[in-house]
């Protein structure tokens, strides 16, 4: 599977690849480049969902260069509305799959949603020109803390206020162009403002990069209808890009792996349970389980009905000696999330620590019965079947854990 990182460098190129041939079949009228259009389109599609956006902005885009549209004109963007429909759908039910998001934007009345919404629309326009106090989650707050939020209220302000600039620009001034590039902002932006929630986060960092375009291009539309002379904001735009790199740079530094991104994120909120959560992931995985033990502690203390949260600190508990309490957190992690392979996995190995082999297969085979191509679950469930001298069954499930990547079975497969 890719990372975020990874789909972001792919998406891009594809992305920006067909708004380039849209852009020649409009000139052109050539079906080969829509046809070209629609394929790198579904690309983008297949890499992320985000590109689910675009062909709303190639309407408007046509909309705003030849102002009157007969409704064939719209014909050839169908099918990039029914593959972005279908992206959309298919987004919607794998974050549907995965359970409800405890903190989300449903939880708010009509007045707290709006207040919400225009915060997220000036933190996403604000953030490309002031890229201060960095902060990788801005988690959803309680109902009665949302309004009297500083922050929140700070970006409600300013998202109000952007917009009803735009809005006195394009009706009043008649100067269209930055309610087209507004829209189509807002048009880009709609996938990551919450509306279905996806997300702990009602804002975040890594979706910065959405904003860059629009909003500078908006104020640099706007400096050039006002009385300011050209050289003056030329140059700060020399000042601020230099600026704005250095900034980069520094800010890259906290984004070099899950530690140092983690701890940077802990400095600024230090009771954030998802922060405490991946950084403490991150010492199990490097097997500093006393360290990560400290961190999940803290995690399971400001959220103890997350099944991820309970499963990490069982984790690390099983690897400090503490079986016994480990099994408590891994039961928690099942009541909680009852086909949580992993966390059956991990209470089937607790138990074989404790030497309670019969307690141990029966997690294995429910964790087996749930994930049958998970290598670690097939291995260990071979390997109970193997040491219970039943090797008709064991021998074939570690051949399959061999096959689906578990080097371990090697071992017992050479006998």
């Amino acid at each position: 599977m890719l990372d975020h990182g990874t789909q972001g460098c792919i998406v891009l190129p594809v992305y920006f690849l067909a708004t380039i041939q849209f852009l020649n079949f409009v000139k052109y009228r050539q079906i080969k480049y829509v046809l070209w259009s629609f394929i790198l389109f579904t690309l983008s599609c297949l890499s992320k969902p985000m590109a689910v956006s675009l062909p709303m902005l190639f309407s408007i885009y046509s909309i705003y260069t030849q102002q009157k549209l007969k409704w064939k004109d719209h014909l050839p963007l169908i099918p990039f509305y029914l593959i972005s429909a279908a992206s959309a759908f298919m987004s919607v039910y794998s974050l549907s799959s995965i359970g409800p998001i405890k903190a989300n934007i449903n939880h708010y009345n009509i007045l707290q949603k709006t207040v919400l919404v225009f915060s997220e629309i000036g933190y996403y326009f604000i953030k490309p020109f002031i890229p201060f106090n960095q902060q990788l989650f801005h988690l959803f707050p309680a109902e009665h803390k949302l309004l009297v939020d500083s922050d929140i209220r700070f970006f409600a302000y300013a998202g109000s206020l952007i917009t009803a600039l735009i809005v006195y620009q394009t009706f009043i001034k008649k100067n269209k162009l930055p309610g087209y590039l507004f829209f189509a902002w807002m048009v880009f932006l709609v996938p990551v403002l919450q509306i279905y929630s996806n997300t702990h986060s009602y804002v975040s960092e890594r979706y910065v990069y959405v904003s860059v375009i629009f909003p500078v291009s908006i104020v640099y539309i706007l400096l050039q209808n006002s009385t300011i002379k050209a050289p003056v904001y030329k140059y700060t735009l020399i000042v601020l890009t230099l600026m704005f790199t250095m900034l980069t740079f520094k800010r890259s530094s906290a984004w070099k792996n899950s530690k140092t991104l983690f701890e940077a994120e802990l400095k600024t909120d230090p009771g954030n349970p998802i922060a405490l959560n991946n950084l403490g992931y991150y010492y199990n995985v490097n097997s500093n389980f006393f360290k990560a033990s400290e961190l999940l502690k803290a995690a399971v203390k400001t959220d103890s009905t997350n099944a991820f949260y309970l499963n990490n600190y069982g984790w690390a508990l099983a690897n400090t000696g503490q079986t016994d309490l480990a099994i408590f957190y891994f039961k928690k992690a099942v009541a909680i999330n009852k086909n949580y392979t992993e966390a059956l996995n991990n209470a089937g190995i607790a138990y074989m620590q404790k030497h309670d082999i019969e307690k141990a297969a029966g997690y294995f085979k429910r964790a087996y019965a749930i994930s049958p191509s998970n290598a670690d679950v097939v291995f260990n469930l071979g390997l109970y079947y193997y040491n219970s001298n039943q090797k008709e069954f064991g021998l074939p499930l570690l051949k399959k854990a061999y096959e689906l990547g578990n080097k371990r079975a090697l071992k017992y497969l050479n006998r």
